[in-house]
């Protein structure tokens, strides 16, 4: 009699040492399972932190999703954090634009390098949700099709739209507070604001773009990347966390507006949906708290990638 086991995961890390193309470095942290050899058919997780977290934030999150749902994830950092070689100070700037055009392609072309047949998905927390979708913009508007069609979808965790008139008019006089000590200091402190962490000036210029004028203006591009999110024809999963206290439910769906109606998707959940371990966490919580305990999360996210299988 032949009996079969199901091996448990063995949770394997890589860390890739990426050098950008301004010399800079940062880590892309791989997590798979070790037992199995790689199945095109398993789906790989970009990640896309959020602001001011580092990544080692999401490396207990980024085990729960191989261990859980067998998927391969590969965690990035932002330039400024952890693993990265910069850090932020009043003589050291960089903004939305050195991400996206210089750190986000060499992350997705380290992974497509390891995984060429895989679907790769973008999985961005908050400011990271917001980085998928303009990554995505800046790839079209650059003509870069050979890295833009090797993106499956891309998923926004809590990610809002801040433009004041939907975010809230608190969020307007909180700019004008970062504008002025910007100007004083030259960077930005998240531990006076309570948020973001330390940050360069055009980091923040580019955050406080959308909340004045409804519309992100980067600097550094020439492009219009936020008039570009229309033109993207990617399935976009947009999620609310309960009544998340920096990504309220009606400034994701104004996110998610700014992209195409037909392939793009609202997933509004509560607190229970989340998990019972969630019903008692505040709506600041909740925001940051998702990443421990990711299992309903995913099973959710799951459900939309299987619809895409059944739709093809």
């Amino acid at each position: 009699t032949l009996t079969f086991h199901n091996m448990e995961p063995t949770i394997k890390e890589e860390k890739k040492n990426i050098v950008f193309s301004d010399n800079s470095s940062a880590n892309l942290v791989l997590f798979f399972d070790g037992n199995q050899k790689i199945d095109p058919k398993t789906p790989v997780i970009l990640v896309i932190p959020a602001l001011g977290i580092g990544a080692y934030y999401y490396h207990e999150m980024s085990r729960q999703l191989v261990r859980n749902k067998g998927w391969i994830v590969a965690l990035t950092e932002h330039r400024g954090m952890g693993s990265s070689s910069e850090r932020p100070n009043k003589n050291s700037d960089w903004g939305y634009y050195k991400l996206i055009s210089v750190e986000m392609p060499a992350y997705l072309q380290t992974v497509v390098s390891f995984y060429p047949e895989n679907k790769i998905y973008l999985l961005g927390h908050s400011l990271g949700g917001q980085l998928n979708t303009l990554f995505l913009s800046h790839l079209l508007l650059t003509a870069n099709r050979e890295l833009y069609d090797r993106i499956s979808g891309s998923i926004q965790v809590g990610s809002p739209n801040l433009y004041y008139r939907i975010y809230s008019f608190r969020i307007l006089i909180y700019s004008f507070l970062m504008m002025i000590y910007i100007f004083l200091f030259g960077y930005y402190d998240g531990k006076l604001f309570g948020f973001g962490g330390v940050q360069p000036k055009m980091m923040m210029y580019d955050w406080m773009s959308i909340v004045h004028h409804g519309k992100w203006t980067i600097n550094g591009s020439s492009h219009d990347l936020d008039g570009g999110l229309k033109n993207i024809d990617k399935r976009m999963l947009f999620i609310t966390l309960g009544k998340d206290y920096y990504a309220p439910p009606r400034t994701v769906q104004g996110f998610m507006e700014k992209c195409r109606p037909e392939n793009s998707s609202l997933l509004l959940l509560n607190k229970e949906d989340l998990g019972p371990e969630f019903v008692n966490y505040t709506p600041k919580l909740l925001h940051f708290r998702w990443v421990k305990n990711p299992t309903k999360l995913a099973d959710y996210i799951e459900a939309w990638m299987h619809q895409e299988d059944n739709e093809s």
